[in-house]
């Protein structure tokens, strides 16, 4: 025969419960206050100034009809501004094409990788397991220069290849310039003496 322990007792018919120890639903748990809790706190509020407050100033300024810290008045004329704007909406349009379609082609290409390296026998598939995370350990900016080295209308190994193969050459004139090709005299160049 099965025994039952003692602190066990039954809430309804057929029904087990634990044992509720006095006191354990009044007192919550207790906080330690040792140097790694005060490390953990300062760094949390730090990390939240950091972020929250130049984000308090953006919505402030947002808001506000001159620079923040400059005398002015609060308005909506900011925002009557943008969002009655076709152009506004024009851009919105554009944003959700290319983040839909960026989307696709990309879980397109993750689901195609994962299957081949979850249900093949391809070979080096630990391999490429892990390079497959290499992207989301490199910086934005960092890939965005890569980018412009590759394709810069002048200068990017993609674009010059491009036009030699294919007898090219540009026909369009830049609006903006690029500090990798062009630096300014002076200021991104180091002085000639």
């Amino acid at each position: 025969m099965t025994t039952v322990p003692r602190e066990v007792r039954l809430a309804e018919p057929g029904q087990l419960t634990a044992p509720v120890r006095s006191g354990a639903l009044r007192r919550g748990r207790r906080i330690r206050l040792n140097g790694g809790f005060a490390a953990m706190s300062l760094v949390t509020i730090v990390v939240a100034f950091l972020v929250l407050f130049p984000l308090a100033m953006l919505v402030f300024g947002s808001f506000w009809t001159a620079r923040p810290g400059f005398p002015g008045t609060f308005t909506l004329d900011n925002y009557i501004k943008a969002y009655t704007d076709a152009d506004t909406y024009r851009i919105f349009l554009t944003t959700v094409l290319l983040v839909g379609a960026k989307t696709l082609v990309a879980v397109t290409f993750a689901a195609t990788l994962a299957w081949i390296v979850t249900r093949t026998d391809t070979p080096f598939r630990g391999t490429l397991e892990i390079l497959l995370t290499v992207p989301f350990f490199i910086p934005g900016l960092l890939e965005a220069i890569g980018w412009i080295m590759l394709l810069s209308p002048n200068s990017g190994t993609i674009n010059v290849w491009l036009k030699a193969l294919l007898g090219l050459r540009a026909t369009w004139t830049r609006r903006w310039r690029n500090p990798l090709e062009h630096p300014v005299p002076g200021r991104c160049a180091p002085r000639s003496r």
